[in-house]
């Protein structure tokens, strides 16, 4: 009989004389066993278990046990009667999965329990992300939280990616959800694309306006003119195009033009070298410049129509008239074109949602607060507040004077998404944006937007006053009103409802207004910006500030504090009132500063965060608004920081309190003005100094505890545990010792090398060359063959190092490569394995690995500090105990120093660093053997039915196709996908896309193998492209012909007949 009991640490039930099964858990009823904390997650990974038998349980089958309830007043003889055997020791582990493994079956072929990761990690133990899966970095996950690997957006052009932090940081990478959220760069993007996320072209191509970075194709070729073209690269998609052009639009040379610049632009003829006309081809109204007598537009002049009239500026050739109109607010007509250039205004911040009138506001999302580069909203969220639609509002910086403006560009980016189970709803084609200012309202609409989900669309609005109506009216837009309502801008409103689902979430990024700057910039000259001469009293580009303090809409009003007549037109007419503001006493209260006696001047509060010190008069300065004299604890010119002595936050929380360092254990009384620790003395911690050392004790922290020794002030724990093998725990430090080297002996010129697991050893190759030790490793690879290599030195490093605990070792390194571009810091540095014969440990040094052709030395500190457990240890991802380092110490078996560095010349199909896996478009595990990789067979090994560049291994002996191309599916790729028709299992075999007529066939795929389509009625043939008998085409549609049925109309006659008949017609209408 066998009985089943739990026994948690402590009490053993039993079942009499009969055998008892004992199940105890390391984790289950622990209190983070739904979240394993660190401190479970090591205690779980023990490797060595020791059961304790306190005393013997006798299941009170004896009276003494009723009598007595302490087991020591129990007649010995008694329990000697009583016994326990232990039959059976069975521990149950788990693999170390990181949270990314349900179950860790055995793996036949390697002997090894393996995890079947999930999340999208790999690796042996689910230790990194997938190929194609590094949008975020890697996290180990918990019982609560899957920590995935989410899939980098590369648009479906590239299958591997990395993670950029920096990109990260900038948020430049767009994830799979259309936030720009992670660092995810793609690489070896195909079918001629580039960028982040595979979203533009590379040089020569570009991607065409609507077509989405999705398309299996997304980028054409440029066609640039050799001859008339600056280079053969052309705009690549929307995000550079700039005014005038479009993707694929070239870059012409003066007097070329037409997209692939192929031809002579007006003005200009005699391709190809196209000289100018007699006529100007910006302002001549001429059919053809060249022919003729020049006839200029309407506000052009001259002999050859190239300058503006008075009073106009601007010549171009898109423009009807020629010429714009001065503005200059209306007090002048003489103006030019500026020679200034568009800068950039770009600011994510302070944008919200609200309604034409202006009267409710809704803040948006922020998609990533750290980098605000694109802002979000949910539909639904929007519409609680705001009933019948609603616009993006921008911030201050797009408003007030944006005169400089004009003729500039209006760019921003939307997107949206819908949830999974939501469908498609109704799509708005519409994009309206509002400008408004002086009381005037514009706008205009776009009618081309048909956007899917997660597509983004790149909005380019030209400000120009024709593109605008008055809003809600067709009625045109003079330049006077433009220009007007853009001296004062008030409000611009985008549009924000392209999709009417209400679980739709709408996003706006990359906002960015042209204005015009009076310094160089990377784009284009201002020259629709007039700058305009202004009669006295006016200033500005368009005449459009008062001067000399004056105000109103004609400068004729002094300003306040000012009194005159300033119609006379002279710059004295406003002088400044000479009331009480001339008072010496008249000046700011305390807490603010400003001059009051100058006329204009006001009193604006003192910028100190709130931390003036009020109860002492002129803590702020009346007139700079300097932070004088600020609260106790808070320094600085605006009162932003804490004081010496003082630590907190004086911005935000207005926290800043003393540091109490104590006298005794820190160096001074200042401390850190953020975290408010202070600089402790040796073997002192704690914030304030005023705790020892976790070992150490003493008023002054001056000795060591009982059982430890070394006083050391760079020891953490300030001294080392005594070690003594356990035997006993009290000890001190050595006196009288000092350090020797030990060193290679005269004699010792040669060192084997040895592969990492001492299987195999040589000394081929290996010379000496004064002071050095020199391996020729092609030579050395005829007797070792699997890498990487090791020096192995000799036995005077072995045995008992008890003594070199807390010395170094030394040495240096040096190496040439002719074929080998890097190196590879995967494997160890420096192995050393040593203990015991029963608990014999391996631990691991990695450093970075010496660059080719520089001799780099290292000193390893011999302590605990730094080292790693080697190879399969469970403990591999901690750090090495003082212990256990000792326990090496007491007898080193032998030390390794890696020989090999840079990439290896792997055989067999092999790749990697070391040649541990199968290359690309090959599958199976890497043993050692010549057959361990197979090539993939996607269906066919022939490279002409093998559509598959790789695959990966499933099973034990089977493997799946991983990149079957558009158009081929399966586990082979063996099949055509839907779409697609063909035989890509036969030798020459292939899927073509099917080819139905799109008029004649119905809307489902044709055939996969013979091609059939399926035609609608009244078409025939094998891509219903063509039409029944009796049938015939009419527009898109195979219609009836046989419609006039009337006797003699056609070669039918109806004869009298006694019998019953029936007439087939040979179609109907």
């Amino acid at each position: 009989m066998a009985c089943s009991g739990t026994a948690p640490f402590g009490f053993l039930p039993g079942c009499g004389d009969h055998m008892t099964t004992i199940h105890i858990s390391l984790i289950n009823g622990r209190p983070s066993a739904d979240d394993p904390s660190p401190e479970l997650l090591e205690f779980t990974s023990a490797r060595y278990i020791r059961l304790r038998f306190q005393r013997i349980r006798t299941l009170n089958a004896d009276l003494m046990m009723f009598a007595h309830k302490d087991p020591r007043e129990i007649d010995p003889i008694v329990t000697r009667r009583y016994y326990y055997s232990v039959k059976d020791i069975s521990v149950g582990g788990m693999c170390i999965c990181y949270g990314h493994a349900r179950a860790c079956p055995l793996d036949p072929a390697t002997n090894k329990s393996r995890c079947e990761c999930e999340h999208n990690t790999c690796g042996e133990s689910c230790d990194r992300c997938c190929p194609g899966f590094h949008q975020k970095p890697w996290r180990a996950g918990t019982f609560l939280t899957k920590t995935e690997c989410e899939a980098c957006n590369c648009h479906g052009k590239a299958e591997e990616c990395y993670y950029d932090e920096n990109v990260a940081r900038r948020n430049l990478s767009l994830n799979i959800h259309g936030k720009y959220i992670g660092g995810g760069v793609c690489i070896n993007c195909t079918q001629n694309t580039a960028g982040i996320n595979c979203e533009t072209c590379i040089d020569g191509f570009f991607r065409p306006k609507g077509v989405s970075p999705n398309y299996p194709r997304p980028c054409q070729p440029c066609h640039c003119d050799p001859v008339g073209s600056l280079s053969e690269v052309c705009v690549k998609d929307e995000k550079y195009a700039r005014r005038g052009l479009k993707p694929g639009s070239c870059h012409c040379k003066t007097g070329f033009g037409g997209l692939n610049c192929d031809h002579c632009v007006r003005g200009y003829s005699g391709y190809p070298d196209c000289q100018p006309c007699n006529c100007s081809g910006l302002g001549s109204a001429n059919e053809d410049p060249c022919v003729g007598p020049c006839s200029c537009k309407e506000n052009v002049e001259g002999e050859d129509c190239s300058r503006c009239k008075s009073g106009f500026f601007n010549l171009h050739k898109d423009n009807p008239k020629g010429c714009d109109e001065c503005f200059c607010s209306g007090v002048s007509n003489r103006c030019q074109s500026s020679y200034w250039t568009y800068g950039n205004i770009q600011d994510m911040h302070g944008w919200y949602l609200t309604d034409i009138s202006g009267r409710i506001q809704v803040v948006p999302q922020l998609d990533n607060p750290d980098s605000p580069q694109q802002i979000s909203i949910s539909n639904s969220e929007a519409r609680r507040s705001l009933l019948n639609g609603y616009y993006w509002s921008a911030p201050p910086p797009y408003l007030g004077n944006k005169l400089p403006a004009v003729g500039g560009q209006l760019t921003f980016t939307i997107s949206y998404d819908l949830e999974e189970e939501e469908e498609d709803t109704e799509k708005i084609l519409q994009l309206m944006t509002i400008l408004q200012g002086n009381m005037l309202r514009i706008s205009t609409v776009y009618n081309e937007v048909n956007l899917d989900p997660t597509e983004e669309h790149i909005y380019q609005l030209p400000l120009k006053e024709e593109l605008f109506t008055i809003h809600g009216t067709n009625l045109p837009v003079s330049r006077k009103d433009f220009m007007t309502v853009l001296a004062n801008l008030e409000r611009v409103l985008i549009q924000i409802t392209y999709n009417l689902g209400m679980d739709a979430i709408f996003r706006l990024s990359s906002v960015n207004l042209e204005s015009a700057v009076p310094y160089p910039t990377d784009r284009s000259i201002a020259s629709a910006v007039e700058v305009c001469q202004c009669p006295p009293g006016y200033s500005g580009s368009s005449c459009e500030n008062c001067k000399d303090h004056t105000s109103g809409p004609y400068c004729n009003e002094c300003l306040p504090g000012f009194y005159g007549d300033p119609t006379r037109g002279t710059s004295e007419d406003c002088q400044p009132c000479s009331c009480p503001l001339n008072i010496p006493s008249n000046k700011c209260a305390e807490g603010y500063f400003g001059q009051p006696s100058i006329p204009g001047g006001s009193c604006q509060p003192c910028r100190c965060n709130d931390n003036l010190d009020f109860s002492i008069p002129g803590s702020c300065d009346s007139l700079s608004g300097s932070c004088l004299i600020c609260k106790p604890g808070t320094t600085g010119r605006y009162c932003e920081l804490c004081a010496d002595g003082y630590f907190g936050d004086a911005v935000d929380a207005k926290n800043c309190q003393p540091c109490h360092c104590n006298t005794n254990g820190s160096f001074s009384e200042l401390c850190d003005t953020r975290t408010g620790q202070c600089e402790c003395r040796p073997n002192v911690q704690g914030r304030r100094c005023d705790e020892c050392k976790v070992n150490v004790e003493g008023v002054h922290c001056d000795r060591c505890q009982p059982g430890k020794f070394g006083l050391d002030a760079k020891n953490p724990l300030g001294c080392s545990s005594c070690y003594c093998f356990g035997v006993t725990s009290q000890c001190s430090e050595a006196e009288g010792l000092i350090r020797k080297w030990v060193m290679l002996s005269d004699e010792q010129t040669i060192l084997p090398l040895v592969d990492e697991g001492l299987q195999h050893t040589t000394t081929k190759g290996i010379a000496f060359q004064h002071p050095e030790i020199v391996a020729k490793m092609d030579e050395v690879r005829q007797d070792l063959h699997l890498e990487p290599f090791y020096w192995k030195l000799p036995e005077q490093f072995e045995g008992k190092k008890l003594m070199a605990y807390g010395g170094k070792l030394k040495y240096a390194i040096y190496f040439e490569a002719r074929d080998e571009t890097g190196f590879s810091t995967y494997k160890p540095q420096v192995i050393i394995r040593g203990g015991t014969p029963t608990h014999a440990r391996i631990i691991t040094r990695h450093m970075a690995a010496p660059l080719i052709g520089q001799l780099t030395r290292h000193e390893i500190e011999m302590t605990e500090k730094e080292w790693k457990y080697y190879g399969d240890d469970p403990r591999i991802s901690r750090t090495v105990t003082r212990e256990d380092f000792l326990d090496i110490l007491y007898d080193i078996h032998y030390i390794l120093i890696k020989a090999t560095y840079g990439n290896v010349n792997c055989q067999h199909h092999t790749a990697g660093d070391f040649c541990e896996r199968c290359a690309l478009g090959y599958y199976g595990i890497v043993r050692g053997l010549p057959n361990d990789c197979q090539p993939c067979a996607c269906p066919l090994i022939s490279p002409s039915n093998n559509f598959s560049p790789s695959c990966v291994l499933e099973g034990l002996d089977d493997y799946r196709c991983t990149a079957c191309p558009r158009g081929y599916e399966g586990q082979y790729c063996e099949r055509c996908a839907p779409g697609y028709t063909g035989s890509p299992s036969s030798p020459g075999g292939s899927c073509q896309e099917c080819e139905c007529d799109p008029y004649g066939s119905l809307p489902v795929p044709c055939d996969a193998v013979t091609g059939l389509c399926t035609c609608r009625p009244g078409a025939t043939g094998r891509k219903c492209d063509g039409c029944e008998h009796w049938h015939a085409r009419e527009g898109t549609e195979c219609v009836c012909t046989y419609t006039n049925l009337a006797a003699g109309s056609v070669g039918l006659a109806f004869m009298s007949v006694s019998v019953p008949t029936r007439l087939i017609l040979p179609c109907l209408q």
